[in-house]
């Protein structure tokens, strides 16, 4: 059980990370408690995603 390295195109990589970007915050936005929350809670929160997810790219974290 080794550990499988995948190598993908940094074009392609951005766009699936964009997509899991999309797909949080899209949950988010469905939680009830989402509307009633101050925006600039709701923008940090965005930012946070981003910066999360696109650093994990950057560290090779995300593969498949």
């Amino acid at each position: 059980m080794g550990l499988e390295m995948t190598t993908i195109e940094p074009a392609e990589g951005e766009r699936r990370v964009q997509t899991l970007i999309k797909s949080i915050l899209d949950e988010l936005e469905q939680l009830p408690i989402w509307n009633g929350l101050p925006p600039g809670i709701v923008n940090t929160v965005r930012h946070a995603v981003i910066r999360i997810a696109f650093g994990a790219y950057r560290v090779g974290m995300l593969v498949k």
